[in-house]
């Protein structure tokens, strides 16, 4: 029987150790190396030992999940492909989500009722009821006697629970105690290693610790069948109609005087907004003034209307035909208003990226513009469908959206832009300093420039840097080189290479 019990620990531990050490390889890489392809390749080896767990649990993935598991995947790769630190990180962040959702969908067996919104069921169950516990092995620790190992056994645990409590604050004094120079002497010729990068390691250690246990004890409801059903999905359906107190006319009257206040502005600042569709400003304004005037109220605005409009929705009663007919035309209304503003403040920036070039800033704040009109969009369908699943379209598109955002390579883009229209004479200045934030997509870019500006007489030159403020210093070709050609250097490892350090690295 003891036998048995230790074996059973010893495949246990099998089992769940790739898990640990993948999950510990994607906080390590995503920190030291910016998740760039060690990272990736960490993701990968977390699905494939999830996977594996799942098969020596018996438990096989349904086909329905593959198409979620390709999505993941697709996330992951994206993340190789773009420059942009910020973006990787999520996109990363968003594959392992995806990735959980997948394994909730291979191995969930529970059908849907009509009105229910698969996807946000399906976060809803995997992430906030899906942790379930009960799956983990029984310990037996204990001896032919019966008693020593059950003695011990505990103590044991508690001084493990306690250096591991203390571990953070341990580490946290000592780094403080550090500033003495004779301490830190002390410390150093007692440990002959280097004793900076083992705190590293032991942070990175404690950081995948409570991660590993949160996506493990996830993973594990998968095995265990009866903790599916701990949440009902037709509970949407159940809240729904019991928070469904609103009347026609309360919804009528707390909507129609936003949608009056609308009407008023749109008549009377018609003119004033609308002069960008046309690429003018209006007399006395800069573009810079112009564009910004208004322009992320009017944002703010979009993202009211859209939580007003849900509200309206959750909370409305619609048992009745006139009920329904009413919601639908406030829905409609509300998400042409949203629209009409959305086009406005896209206006407004898009003269301003024409001015004066694109940012990471303006990128984002036009892909969000562009999520948001998707969303009234699909809004408007939904008063005309009413079997299409809102929500789920809602994050299916978004992540789409994000997807394609993550794959077009941001920051190269960015850099390219406002290089070329800065040569064609489009744009009157550019900011240098810009393109040597955006990193490794902005190389070619640079190099670009720096050709560009060697080409000029230097009378041209003259021109280009008193009347455009163009800072040639600030294009150190000579330190790229060295930062692309030093094997040594911390960028050229394998497992912290992207493909716009790739594509950069080729000028050189």
């Amino acid at each position: 029987m003891d036998n048995t019990n230790t074996l059973e620990q010893n495949g246990f531990l099998i089992k769940i150790v790739p898990i640990f050490i993948s999950v510990y390889l994607i906080i390590k890489t995503s920190i030291s190396y910016e998740s760039s392809s060690g990272t990736i390749l960490a993701c990968l080896l977390f699905m494939i030992c999830c996977v594996l767990y799942l098969k020596m649990q018996g438990i096989h993935l349904r086909s329905n999940s593959i198409p979620v598991i390709l999505l993941s995947i697709a996330f992951i790769f994206s993340a190789f492909f773009n420059g942009n630190i910020l973006i990787r990180k999520i996109s990363l962040i968003i594959s392992i989500i995806i990735f959980l959702l997948a394994i909730h969908k291979g191995t969930n067996d529970t059908f849907f009722m009509y009105g229910c919104d698969t996807v946000p069921v399906d976060i809803i169950q995997c992430f906030l009821y899906g942790v379930d516990a009960s799956n983990l092995p029984k310990m037996r620790w204990k001896d032919k006697n019966g008693k020593l190992i059950s003695k011990v056994l505990p103590i044991t645990l508690k001084i493990l629970l306690g250096f591991l409590l203390s571990a953070p604050i341990f580490i946290f004094v000592l780094l403080m105690l550090l500033y003495d120079s004779s301490f830190q002497k002390l410390l150093n010729d007692i440990f002959t290693f280097d004793l900076d990068k083992l705190l590293i390691e032991l942070s990175y250690f404690f950081y995948s610790i409570p991660v590993f246990l949160y996506l493990f004890l996830s993973l594990s409801s998968c095995v265990n069948t009866d903790s599916k059903h701990r949440f009902d999905p037709n509970t949407f359906v159940k809240i729904k109609s019991r928070i469904s107190w609103l009347s026609s006319v309360t919804v009528i009257s707390m909507v129609l005087p936003v949608l009056a206040l609308y009407t008023i502005f749109f008549i009377s600042q018609w003119d004033y907004y609308t002069l960008a569709f046309y690429g003018y400003v209006p007399n006395g304004y800069s573009y810079a003034e112009y564009a910004r005037e208004g322009f992320f109220e009017l944002c703010a605005v979009s993202v009211v209307n859209l939580l007003l409009m849900m509200s309206c929705t959750w909370f409305s009663n619609t048992k009745t035909k006139e009920s329904k007919i009413v919601l639908k035309l406030i829905t409609i209304a509300i998400s042409i208003f949203s629209l009409v503003l959305i086009s406005t403040a896209a206006s407004k920036l898009f003269l301003y990226i024409k001015q004066y070039g694109l940012t990471p800033l303006r990128v984002y704040s036009s892909w969000g513009m562009i999520v948001l009109t998707v969303v009234f969009i699909l809004f408007i369908i939904k008063q005309f469908s009413d079997k299409l699943p809102l929500y789920s379209m809602c994050i299916f598109c978004s992540a789409i959206l994000f997807l394609a955002l993550s794959f077009t390579n941001l920051d190269a883009k960015i850099a390219e832009y406002n290089t070329k229209q800065f040569i064609q004479g489009n744009l009157d200045t550019i900011d240098i300093d810009l393109l040597n934030s955006l990193g490794d997509s902005a190389t070619p870019s640079l190099i670009m420039l720096n050709d560009y500006y060697s080409s000029l007489s230097e009378d041209e030159k003259f021109v280009l840097i008193n009347e455009h403020s163009f800072n040639p210093k600030g294009i150190n070709i000579d330190e790229l080189r060295y930062y692309y050609t030093d094997v040594d250097t911390q960028s050229s490892k394998w497992y912290s290479t992207t493909f716009p350090f790739l594509l950069a690295k080729k000028f050189f």
